[in-house]
């Protein structure tokens, strides 16, 4: 389908509009795997030339992410390191045994913790929800509930374990997956002069397996589209995540 759609912008027909002449240098697609992004990269190449190809930018969205922070981002360190989900699984085991966190550690399985642990933060981070946000929502929960009183309990001691892999990870001048979403997002927000260059340079944005979006993968892609370059999708209802 994605390829069909590249086949109407990138070649003259007689009855399209003019403004529907698209370049291939003004085209990002964006998918969530590199196999996806590899297969489709091999597709086009079919279909239209290893040149036309080149002059496209076919990554996932968190290989955006990476490309875009390495072009923008000056806070970074020139050599951190993208934390997989094993190495994110060893810090967190390392700062199991550093911070006040019983609640969330079962001593039985450290391995099995650690890898719980690493699953939440992800999801917090996907959805936006930084260590700051968490703590607003705790201190939301009333007190004279003695039924969440364990589960503040828990939630305070996850806290702590998440406020401590941030700042880990950032001694280690190195992020993880979700921040490769949500650094180059944080940028845009606090840029609109790059929301503005990254719009007019990709007039052409096209998604595959966009079932799979998050909430901050959906916000990053907010901020590369507009009006003026509105995304074009794929994705398929039956394999959507709500």
């Amino acid at each position: 389908t994605l390829i069909m759609r590249m086949k109407y912008l990138l070649r003259e027909q007689d009855n399209k509009p003019p403004e529907l002449n698209a370049k291939p240098y003004e085209m990002l697609i964006l998918t969530f795997s590199n196999e996806a992004a590899d297969e489709l990269r091999n597709r086009i190449e079919e279909e239209f030339g290893a040149d036309v190809a080149e002059e496209m930018e076919i990554t996932t969205f968190h290989g955006f992410g990476h490309s875009f922070l390495l072009a923008h981002e000056m806070t970074l360190d020139e050599d951190y390191q993208i934390l997989d989900e094993s190495r994110q699984e060893e810090l967190i085991l390392d700062l199991l045994g550093k911070v006040e966190c019983d609640s969330v550690f079962d001593l039985k399985r450290p391995e099995e913790t650690a890898r719980n642990c690493v699953r939440q933060i992800c999801r917090l981070k996907e959805r936006r929800v930084s260590p700051d946000i968490l703590q607003a929502a705790i201190e939301q929960w009333s007190e004279d509930e003695p039924a969440k009183r364990l589960e503040q309990t828990r939630a305070t001691e996850f806290l702590n374990l998440f406020r401590a892999y941030e700042e880990a990870k950032t001694n280690l001048a190195a992020v993880d997956f979700a921040d490769l979403i949500n650094l180059p997002l944080d940028l845009l927000e606090k840029k609109p002069e790059l929301v503005e260059a990254v719009r007019a340079k990709y007039k052409w944005v096209m998604v595959d397996e966009y079932q799979d979006v998050s909430r901050a993968v959906a916000m990053l892609l907010g901020k590369i589209c507009g009006s003026g370059n509105p995304p074009w999708v794929v994705g398929d209802m039956r394999q959507a995540i709500y």
